[in-house]
């Protein structure tokens, strides 16, 4: 089983091998601690506005990633990134 961690096809988060993903479970555990503050200290009428708030920021953030893979690199970037 350790040599299967060595080897690298671990899906656990290990900084050797891509910091970004620290990155996410740290960016992942602190949405998800702040919509937890949220539902607990909303009251029962306003869960929804919460719930509503979230939704509206996952569609915001889903727009951002689709307009990010519409980006194309400018031309002179594959005269660099070919000649190393």
């Amino acid at each position: 089983m350790a040599d299967i961690f060595k080897a690298g096809y671990s899906r656990i988060p290990v900084w050797d091998h891509d910091p970004n993903d620290i990155i996410g479970l740290i960016l992942a555990t602190a949405l998800h601690t702040f919509f937890n503050i949220l539902i607990i200290t909303t009251d029962a009428d306003r869960i929804l506005t919460v719930f509503l708030g979230v939704w509206v920021g996952i569609i915001f953030v889903i727009l951002i990633f689709e307009r990010i893979k519409l980006l194309r690199p400018p031309a002179w970037w594959e005269k660099i990134v070919t000649s190393i």
